[in-house]
């Protein structure tokens, strides 16, 4: 008997492990292309030195990639309709689709409010509440070398860009101790930067393939929610969340097969 629960007990194991590596749910980095007016309101409302650490700074949106702390992804579904007869009914899937056209981006607020300021800018292209502006359309057919107040209804075509490590976890190339992706690199970048035949685990770094993607087209801001203030608190780091609603979408797996690379 004894050993029979030994081998049953080292058969569990055998097929755990067997099955695989879980996906982490922290291994993820976002790209945001913000429309051209945030840098004209920026400078407009008096914020010169934030708008000049945007504009100067090409690595301020890898900034915001390190600040975000989370993300959730839309859901999408086919929808349905009941079919009854007597004491019986099914549920048949009609020709239609839903998806929530929002999701929304939690950040860590740095100690000058310079993206709780940039994504609240992006936000009053939109709608001031001050002043109770509000547009439906953030974008005017004009020359783009506009300047001031009409540069700010030009040029947006605002996307952002997530991406997640979609395989096992290793050393590559030859590197010890290092992972693209994870101890050095946006993954984005890994994406942009590789060819779909890089494909190969013990020579090549992350490769298009292993990168679980999801892009949203002509994205808008709804909504940028308040930091808090209290004296009952030990001093942690604020937060804000950006909610927003997009046209285009393009899913993971639209990705792969977008760029050829099957599933």
């Amino acid at each position: 008997m004894a050993g029979l629960v030994h081998n049953s007990f080292q058969t569990n194991n055998t097929a755990l492990h067997r099955i695989g590596f879980d996906s982490p749910n922290n291994l993820f980095d976002i790209r945001i292309t913000p429309p051209t007016g945030v840098l004209e309101i920026l400078k407009m409302a008096g914020y010169e030195d934030q708008a000049r650490k945007v504009l100067d700074n090409p690595g301020y949106m890898e900034e915001l990639n390190i600040r975000a702390a989370g993300f959730t992804p839309p859901e999408s579904e086919v929808n349905t309709y009941e079919i009854k007869y007597k004491t019986g009914m099914i549920m048949q899937a009609k020709p239609s689709l839903t998806q929530s056209k929002t999701f929304e981006l939690e950040f860590r607020s740095d100690s000058t409010y310079t993206a709780y300021h940039f994504f609240n800018a992006w936000l009053n292209i939109q709608g001031n509440v001050s002043t109770g502006y509000a547009s439906n359309s953030v974008w005017r057919e004009d020359d783009p070398t506009l300047e001031k107040v009409d540069a700010i209804n030009y040029g947006v075509s605002p996307q952002i860009l997530v991406g997640a490590i979609g395989r096992n976890i290793y050393s590559t190339d030859g590197s010890l101790f290092q992972a693209e992706g994870v101890t050095d690199k946006s993954i984005l970048d890994c994406f942009d930067n590789l060819t779909p035949d890089n494909q190969f685990a013990s020579k090549a770094p992350l490769a298009k393939k292993d990168v679980h993607l999801y892009t949203f087209l002509q994205c808008n801001i709804t909504k940028v929610s308040e930091v808090s203030f209290t004296r009952d608190a030990d001093g942690e780091a604020q937060t804000f969340t950006v909610s927003f609603n997009f046209v285009e979408y393009i899913s993971p797996m639209m990705h792969k097969v977008l760029t050829g690379l099957g599933m």
